[in-house]
């Protein structure tokens, strides 16, 4: 457990660099950290983009969400922006919010199945804007 600790801050640290949401990426390298156009300032209107992180064979895709505030409708349960998970999470694949409990995973590490590849996408519509979000991804088991 105590090297597996050493091994993800190692690889987290050499590769700190973030990438920005820009068209449709397919991630490569262990892991790094992804982010909405802009982060941490405003992302902007009428933006589609999305991350596609394919796990080394034999292994599963993890996400931690660090930081998320995407538009969503104040008096109701509908998101204006999003960020949408394939596969889903707990049924879930649209989300929106203020807080990293409205984020996917809640604010903790999400591990898909092994061999599933995930996609992330990430839409803003013509009005309001916020910060957007902030993840750590990982192509290997980290268990």
């Amino acid at each position: 457990m105590f090297l597996q600790i050493i091994f993800l801050v190692t690889f987290v640290s050499a590769e700190s660099s973030s990438i920005f949401c820009s068209g449709d990426l397919e991630l490569d390298g262990v892991g790094g950290t992804i982010q909405s156009p802009n982060f941490p300032d405003n992302y902007d209107h009428d933006t589609d983009c999305s991350f596609l992180i394919v796990p080394f064979p034999g292994n599963s895709v993890t996400l931690r969400f660090t930081a998320f505030h995407v538009d969503y409708n104040h008096g109701g349960n509908s998101c204006y922006d999003w960020v949408e998970v394939d596969p889903p999470i707990k049924n879930k694949s649209r989300f929106c919010g203020y807080t990293l409990s409205m984020s996917p995973g809640e604010g903790h590490d999400v591990s898909f199945p092994v061999d599933e590849p995930v996609t992330l996408s990430f839409h803003s519509n013509e009005s309001a804007w916020e910060k957007g979000f902030s993840a750590f991804f990982y192509r290997v088991n980290t268990d």
